[in-house]
């Protein structure tokens, strides 16, 4: 099993009803949920968990109430990237002070900063504390990628980094991330998928797993189609995948994490509204959103 987990699950924050207040007794049943349907691994935080509405104190009950209910061996990652370097390194300080086991940071968003600026932030928020550091590429969101060869300087100065959440779509930039992995040395150092619809192939390509959304409703799915890609069972993987397609569809067919909201609601696990900017899918769009959850745990 990987230190990290192979299947992470990025979880959505629940809120009471109103939308108000975090609500901790909902989170320890979204946990106890999707660890008896196949996750080893959990996010707190993320933008699958609605981090920038969050506040301080609001990511930090999420952090220590993920850590009072996750068992031995499943770490809780806590997502401390922003968009400023200093902010970084006072929350990933915080995160570990209230618990989490490993740290997730994202590419700065917005301010767009070229590639030896990206070097220095994940290296400065890397040395801030002892955890582990998941780096998070998702240029679609932040409007800037992480290329591979600064992924491949980072691991040689920084042995706290120890993955990448790789979700810039890229195929062939995750092969070559892989690629320099292998050549680096570090054996420790891992790729994981950030979208859960090319898991199987990013799997094919050398990747351990996936950080995931849809695992909240579909962990024993995902958990036999990496079971299949470690068995070598290519082909297999790809079927299953395919089979689940619908549902991943669904889950984006509006901005993450609405879908998977309205998924987990329906499916009796309540975790409340999305937060503004965030609103509710328009009823057109709930049939279609929940229309795949029989293929659902």
């Amino acid at each position: 099993m990987l230190a990290l987990g192979r299947l992470i699950t990025a979880l959505v924050t629940p809120f009471t009803d109103d939308g108000t207040a975090v609500d901790p007794a909902r989170l320890e049943q979204l946990i106890a949920h999707c660890l008896a349907t196949g996750t080893d691994g959990l996010l707190v935080g993320g933008t699958t968990g609605e981090g920038p509405t969050l506040e301080q104190s609001e990511f930090l009950t999420l952090v220590s109430t993920a850590k009072a209910h996750a068992p031995d061996g499943v770490m809780v990652m806590a997502n401390v990237g922003t968009n400023c370097t200093r902010t970084s390194v006072a929350r990933a300080i915080a995160a570990e002070a209230s618990g989490a086991d490993a740290l997730l940071v994202v590419c700065p968003y917005y301010n767009k900063p070229p590639q030896a600026g990206l070097l220095e932030h994940f290296a400065t928020v890397a040395r801030a504390t002892s955890l582990p550091v998941m780096i998070y590429n998702i240029p679609g969101r932040t409007a800037v990628n992480l290329l591979p060869a600064t992924f491949a300087m980072l691991i040689g100065r920084c042995p706290t980094v120890v993955g990448i959440k790789e979700a810039s779509g890229d195929l062939e930039q995750m092969s070559e991330v892989v690629r320099l992995i292998a050549s680096s040395g570090r054996s420790d150092v891992h790729l994981w998928s950030g979208d859960d619809g090319i898991t199987a192939e990013v799997m094919r390509r050398g990747g351990v797993g996936v950080v995931s959304v849809v695992s909240q409703v579909a962990g024993v799915q995902l958990q036999r189609i990496m079971a299949a890609a470690l068995r070598g069972e290519h082909d297999e993987a790809a079927r299953l995948q395919q089979e689940l397609e619908p549902l991943v569809q669904a889950a984006f067919r509006t901005t993450n994490p609405i879908g998977i909201k309205l998924m987990l609601n329906a499916l009796g696990v309540p975790v409340g509204p999305v937060r503004l900017p965030l609103i509710d899918p328009a009823p057109a769009e709930v049939a279609a959103i929940l229309a795949p959850l029989a293929l659902a745990t």
